[in-house]
């Protein structure tokens, strides 16, 4: 079932092993396995999570429910926290994702320089 937030979520990564390893080369890529939902509040939902990798310093997820447009994601590297921030009006359908049952997995690239930053919400089918 496709829904208009994962939709976005793929056209905003169009997420392929090859672009993955050409992000590779202009900066770091982390991949974070969420393993369970440890706080709901009424704007964010905070996950525990298990790095893939051995380089991943990402810990924990925090997603934020923000009016309007969503901002750019913000990585703490001394708590390894990593916000997310996505609309108001699609929280059900993210919530719907991140509450699932299936594996899910957050894909975090940023720039060398560390002005470009994006990331991406997974679920196994």
């Amino acid at each position: 079932m496709s829904t208009h937030a994962a939709d976005r979520i793929d056209q905003q990564g169009d997420f392929s092993l090859g672009n993955a390893l050409a992000l590779r080369s202009a900066g770091l890529i982390e991949v974070l396995r969420i393993t369970r939902l440890v706080r709901k509040t009424n704007d964010a939902l905070r996950f525990a999570g298990s790095p893939v990798s051995p380089r991943t310093r990402v810990r924990e997820l925090e997603v934020s429910f923000v009016p309007g447009d969503a901002l750019a994601p913000v990585f703490d590297t001394v708590s390894g926290l990593l916000r997310l921030f996505y609309p108001e009006r699609e929280r059900s359908e993210v919530e719907r994702l991140l509450t699932s049952k299936r594996s899910r997995y957050c894909y975090f690239w940023h720039s060398n320089d560390g002005e470009q930053r994006h990331a991406w919400l997974l679920s196994s089918p």
